[in-house]
């Protein structure tokens, strides 16, 4: 019986190390595949990106830029600055009113990219979350009306604020990137303020497109 165990011990010796070293075996192969498949890559890049947007009612314009960097395959952090400005008028019947609302916000977003893969061509989606300052210039005025508060010269009045509050950030979008390191993204970034923003929304939803490049080794 210890002839026999001696035996077996001798021939697993034998065999398993040329198993840890064949890594050509077809069933090793898979083994290996799947190991590696089921981890997270590191992410290796540093991006920049700039576009152009409007808020939903499309009655202003904004901007858009950006750095980040790819933290791993599908998860990006960066820094970002918008600037947008909105003009709305409106009448009450016996007066007009023209209401300008102008916002710059610096931003810190991570977002996370479900399907991107670095230097690949294929479609991802963004979803994203992060922490922002707004500042803040809000004025209605009118040429009539002289109840809002500020008198003006030529007549009528105005009311204004300035000021800067935090904020958080919530992000969609999807995009295309390029094997070439290019990409494009629709995106509809949401500002929402954490303190007084005077007459202006505390709530800045936005439509954006934006290229993009990441550098890469």
């Amino acid at each position: 019986m210890r002839c026999g165990a001696l035996s077996l011990l001798l021939l697993a010796g034998t065999i398993l190390p040329i198993f840890g070293q064949r890594s050509d075996v077809p069933e090793i192969q898979a083994l290996q595949s799947s190991a590696s498949g089921s981890q997270r890559e590191v992410g290796d890049g540093l991006g920049v990106r700039a576009g152009v947007g409007a808020d939903i009612t499309f009655s202003g314009a904004a901007f858009g830029a950006g750095i980040n960097h790819l933290v791993l395959s599908d998860l990006e952090a960066g820094l970002l600055i918008y600037y947008g400005r909105v003009e709305e008028t409106s009448n009450n019947g016996f007066n007009e009113y023209r209401e300008t609302t102008e916002v710059t916000a610096f931003a810190i977003l991570a977002n996370y990219l479900y399907g991107y893969r670095p230097n690949t061509d294929v479609w991802y989606l963004i979803g994203g979350i992060g922490l922002a300052y707004l500042g803040v210039y809000w004025e209605e005025r009118s040429d009539t009306d002289t109840t809002l508060g500020e008198l003006l010269p030529g007549g009528g009045s105005r009311d204004t604020f300035e000021g800067g509050v935090g904020g958080t950030l919530f992000n969609v979008g999807a995009g295309y990137a390029f094997a070439g390191g290019f990409d494009l993204r629709l995106e509809v970034p949401v500002l929402l303020a954490f303190g007084d923003t005077g007459g202006a929304s505390g709530v800045v939803p936005l439509f954006t497109l934006s290229a993009g490049y990441r550098f890469t080794r």
